[in-house]
């Protein structure tokens, strides 16, 4: 019999935490809905079963982003909109199948003081290409996804690790060819990370907002838990940065790594059913 490799170990042992991780902890506090909104979050539930993964997360994430931006355009400054805005997420059903702990709130305010605070210094850069209502817009759409992962950790831990495993792999298997090399001048680096946006879109069919936010976190590893310096160092460089994620998504060889990527998607996927099943 072949031995597993360390790839395929670690992403059992991820799978392992994850599913763990489901299990409710019995003294957290959990966010409670009244029976009107229970019976809202029923029927979201009902209709997830008749969409694909994408339409789901898809529909929870503009839901946020609506939400979010509707509150933000209401807010008085310095007004903690977390709670309300927690409880209308969970009100609408967005969250039918997740137990949001009280202390989630907090954490949620800290992400939207993050991403204020970043909207709110929008007029004082110099934007270039873009317009500040397209730079609003792009960073809004980031803002829901790390608000969705905050409210909703254990669906992204187990989608991480399995994109995680198929980058290892498609890192080991893929070889730039001389003469591409001579083209693009790519390096290592950037071999890596078009890995795994390819490994992202084929496997999940990731859309630019929530790519743009992993690569923002795989860019700046502290960016869950940015001090006050390093949100104004990332303001201040927000053009940039999402300059650079452009640019990267639309490398000259982001085709041919999709392709390649798109050839193992249903492996891995069927990989993924067999192990969360076992």
């Amino acid at each position: 019999m072949s031995e597993i490799s360390p790839a395929m170990r670690k992403l059992i042992h991820d799978y392992q935490f994850w599913q763990k991780s489901l299990s409710p902890d019995p003294e957290a506090i959990n966010i409670k809905v009244d029976e009107v909104a229970s019976k809202v979050a029923s029927f979201y539930e009902r209709i997830r079963k008749i969409v694909d993964w994408k339409e789901q997360h898809l529909m929870r994430r503009v839901a946020i982003e609506r939400i979010l931006k509707r509150r933000l355009l209401l807010r008085i400054k310095e007004q903690q909109i977390a709670e309300p805005f927690v409880f209308e997420l969970i009100r609408g059903g967005y969250f039918p199948s997740t137990p949001i702990e009280k202390t989630k709130i907090g954490v949620i305010q800290n992400v939207l003081d993050k991403y204020i605070f970043i909207l709110d210094n929008l007029k004082k850069i110099d934007i270039k290409d873009k317009n500040r209502g397209e730079l609003y817009t792009d960073i809004l759409g980031i803002a829901a996804c790390e608000i969705e992962e905050t409210l909703d950790p254990n669906f992204y831990f187990k989608q991480n690790a399995l994109l995680n495993f198929v980058e290892t792999i498609m890192r080991a298997r893929i070889k730039i060819g001389e003469r591409a090399q001579k083209l693009t001048e790519i390096t290592k680096e950037e071999v890596n990370t078009q890995i795994y946006i390819a490994a992202q879109q084929a496997l999940f069919k990731l859309d630019l907002p929530i790519i743009s936010y992993n690569l923002i976190k795989r860019c700046y590893p502290f960016w869950n838990n940015a001090s006050q310096g390093q949100i104004q160092e990332f303001t201040q460089n927000i053009c940039i940065i999402l300059e650079d994620i452009e640019k990267t998504l639309n490398h000259p060889l982001a085709n041919k790594f999709y392709k390649i990527a798109e050839r193992y998607d249903t492996p891995y996927l069927l990989l993924d059913d067999i192990i969360t099943a076992n």
